[in-house]
């Protein structure tokens, strides 16, 4: 099961404000017009008990927002951020970087999900 991160984005008028419909589940297209999102699951454990099968998986998804200007990265960070609490819980981040490669801002953090199976 795939966490709703991609509909939870793309109905939050604040990030589709900024970004539009450039949300990407693991990778962005190459030469992507910034700024975007890009989010993965990056983690998944299955909610094991001794007397049955699992009925949910916990789910560790890392969502990272892009632009060629920090200012710009951060603002989307904090759009995303407030979209996906509305959802779950931020349980690692903010944390920001910078890819001199790309010339890319990066603003990212890692929720949880507990989908039912």
């Amino acid at each position: 099961m795939v966490p709703p991160v991609q509909s939870t984005l793309l109905a939050a008028a604040a990030v589709t404000a900024i970004v539009g419909q450039r949300v990407y589940q693991s990778i962005a297209p190459q030469d992507q017009t910034q700024p975007y999102v890009v989010w993965a699951v990056v983690t998944s454990a299955p909610g094991n008990n001794l007397s049955e099968t699992p009925e949910y998986d916990d789910q560790r998804v890392q969502i990272d927002c892009w632009s060629l200007n920090q200012a710009q990265a951060r603002q989307l960070g904090q759009a995303v951020r407030d979209a996906i609490e509305a959802q779950t819980h931020i349980v690692f981040g903010p944390w920001n970087d910078y890819e001199p490669e790309t010339k890319l801002h990066r603003w990212s953090f890692d929720c949880e999900y507990w989908q039912d199976r």
